[in-house]
């Protein structure tokens, strides 16, 4: 990953060795450490001052000697590229997607289910809640707050896929556009 704070393992490694007797710490390659430079140098001067020597498994070097250092500063350079080339790509790649009318990941609002058509993943509606999502919609089309819905259909034992309905989360659904036919990706602003 891009980012190493993200990377809840690395960082517990890292603490490791910083708190313990540890001589090497051991990875495959420059981008299996980090795929920013400024991550890799920040954890590499926390693995140096702990005494920590980094060692990459698949190539031999030396960080210690010029050529080692600018190798490794070149290596690592790429893979910081190479990472922010993928994210592009991916991104191009799901903004396609959702332009195609495909679902890009994440769970099925209540009311549709997922449903594979070849490669992608397309939302349908759901023979067994779009009703009760219906019956929601025109509670609240009549003036009945988010609120009051729940509030009955939690004392009827009427569940959310098993749990309470939660005011917020049926606001919330209330306003997702989806339930008009639209898919949104990609939404940075209101």
């Amino acid at each position: 990953g891009t980012s190493a704070t993200k990377r809840h393992a690395f960082q517990r490694a890292i603490n490791f060795c910083a708190y313990n007797d540890v001589d090497y710490f051991i990875v495959w390659s420059t981008s299996r450490f980090a795929r920013n430079k400024i991550d890799a140098a920040s954890y590499k001067q926390l693995l140096k001052e702990s005494g920590v020597r980094l060692v990459y498994a698949s190539m031999s070097l030396n960080s210690d000697t010029d050529e080692g250092w600018f190798t490794e500063s070149l290596l690592e350079i790429m893979d910081e590229h190479y990472s922010r080339q993928v994210s592009k790509d991916t991104k191009r790649s799901m903004m396609k997607n959702a332009e195609d009318g495909f679902f890009n990941g994440g769970r099925a609002p209540f009311g549709y289910e997922i449903v594979k058509v070849g490669k992608r993943k397309k939302l349908v509606p759901s023979e067994s809640e779009k009703g009760l999502m219906q019956q929601i919609f025109k509670r609240f089309a009549t003036g009945e707050s988010a609120v009051t819905i729940c509030r009955g259909l939690n004392k009827s034992g009427i569940t959310c896929r098993g749990l309470e309905f939660q005011a917020a989360s049926l606001s919330r659904a209330l306003k997702n556009q989806i339930y008009r036919g639209v898919t949104i990706f990609n939404k940075t602003t209101h």
